[in-house]
């Protein structure tokens, strides 16, 4: 057997961080001393050396088991999820016999603790997260009435999704480089870097549809 050979492989749905790819894209490939997840827009490789644990894992509303790969990485995002439809279990099991920790084979240490801690929280304090998004809604309203007096125009609930856009894109961008802010939206255990793969797609997003909001603005549509 070469080095190129794995030993193990599947298909399914694989997220890695805030990416994720339904089947066929999410691939699973083991070796012993490798274990390599792919999600057809990323792909991640571990050694037993950066892996705290490996376990099973099933998240609501996804109803399909999955296995969770727990590390040390700080160039890997945090979640890293391989959806499996069956013998998950056993998955697992061969896993750890490629030389891979599970979950009741080892004594966490205090720091690994924190890493399995984090994996089962969410990064943001919603309460908090859910306060500031009063400024879109503010945004929106200011729109709705400052556009078109007539009530069956469509103008005054564009400008107000315009503005509700470019508020939420605005928000996002202060997140992504105030620190104060962070601190006031991010759980104590997590970082910025923790969530900016998620809140640039919000960005963009955003400011794209405000875009497209002020073209048909433009237009007089």
């Amino acid at each position: 057997m070469t080095n190129d050979t794995f030993t193990l492989e599947r298909t399914g749905g694989a997220r890695i961080g805030f990416t994720n790819g339904s089947w066929p894209f999410g691939r699973l490939r083991l070796r012993t001393g490798q274990l390599e997840i792919s999600n057809g827009l990323r792909r991640v490789r571990f050694g037993p050396e950066d892996v705290v644990m490996v376990r099973s894992y099933r998240q609501f509303p996804v109803l399909t088991p999955g296995v969770q790969v727990v590390h040390r990485r700080e160039d890997v995002p945090l979640m890293v999820i391989f959806w499996g439809f069956s013998g998950v279990e056993e998955l697992v099991e061969a896993i750890g016999r490629g030389g891979f920790p599970l979950s009741s084979e080892k004594t966490l240490s205090a720091a690994d603790r924190l890493i399995v801690e984090r994996t089962e929280q969410v990064p943001f304090r919603w309460e908090r997260l859910l306060a500031t998004l009063l400024l879109p809604v503010l945004a929106f309203g200011l729109g709705y009435q400052l556009g078109d007096p007539d009530p069956t125009s469509p103008q005054r609930l564009l400008l107000g999704m315009a503005l509700a856009s470019a508020g939420v894109a605005v928000l996002g961008l202060v997140v992504l480089f105030s620190g104060l802010v962070q601190r006031f939206v991010l759980r104590p255990n997590f970082t910025v870097k923790d969530v900016a793969g998620w809140l640039w797609w919000v960005v963009a997003l955003a400011a794209l549809q405000a875009g497209g909001m002020g073209v048909l603005l433009m237009l007089d549509v």
